[in-house]
């Protein structure tokens, strides 16, 4: 699973609460939505937060995001999730528990070189993602990360890394 947020403003910087964001497939079809790392699916389309966020997990592919909302024009923007063009990985959610006590996590490929795995979480699930810092929040042994400290649970982990 990968995860994907974002924040929708208009042309003068303020958030659209209640814009409607329908993620198809590259068939052209709603994709399916989950609220967490694949377990409970949500509703397709989206729809923006008070302050323009939204954010879903998806499987790795090609996706459209069709945004509408009132003062501003429909968009198209193409997405990939878990693009691995050019061995990057980019914002893939790694397997393992988020339980409050977990520090051994999984990614599908080895980071190579290790320094260029980047990380980021966002606590409880909600807000910004903050970056995680290589060696001081985690290490990287090759598919293996190794968190310092145990991520909060329902906190949201993601790393982006070469390989």
């Amino acid at each position: 699973m990968f995860h994907h947020s974002d924040n929708i403003v208009n042309t003068f910087g303020v958030p659209v609460q209640g814009a409607s964001i329908t993620v198809n497939t590259a068939a052209g079809v709603p994709a399916t939505l989950y609220s967490d790392n694949g377990i409970t699916q949500t509703a397709n389309p989206l729809t923006s937060d008070a302050q323009g966020v939204f954010g879903f997990y998806a499987v790795g592919g090609s996706y459209s995001m069709i945004i509408s909302g009132f003062g501003f024009a429909q968009l198209t923007i193409p997405l990939a999730l878990g693009a691995t063009t050019g061995n990057f990985s980019d914002q893939e959610v790694p397997a393992g528990a988020v339980n409050g006590s977990n520090t051994l996590f999984t990614l599908q490929n080895a980071p190579n070189p290790p320094g260029s795995a980047i990380g980021m979480i966002r606590q409880g699930g909600r807000g910004a993602f903050l970056p995680l810092n290589q060696p001081i929040d985690f290490t990287v042994s090759g598919n293996q990360v190794v968190m310092a400290q145990a991520p909060t649970v329902n906190a949201n982990l993601a790393f982006s890394y070469r390989f």
